[in-house]
């Protein structure tokens, strides 16, 4: 028998992945700009999982930092700022 996601579910799903993935992607970036070792490398990652629980567990964390994350994309796509990885 499947079971059906509610509306609300299934956003707070999509919320998760989209920073967890923005996460991810901020990490790489790191980790190729900047000379890192592998002590800080390992302590940014513990903190980058720590952020994802608390994506998990806080809903009004996690809606307010998908509102910002919106917020900057949306000024990425109208041109009013640059997306390039960090230098």
């Amino acid at each position: 028998m499947s079971e059906e996601i509610s509306q609300e579910k299934a956003r707070e799903y999509m919320e998760i992945a989209a920073l967890v993935c923005l996460d991810l992607d901020v990490l790489k970036d790191i980790a190729e700009c900047r000379n890192m070792t592998a002590q800080q490398l390992v302590k940014q990652i513990l903190h980058t999982h720590k952020q994802k629980e608390n994506l998990i567990n806080d809903q009004k964390a996690r809606e307010m930092r998908y509102g910002s994350a919106s917020l900057v994309f949306a000024a990425v796509d109208a041109g009013l700022v640059r997306s390039e990885p960090f230098k």
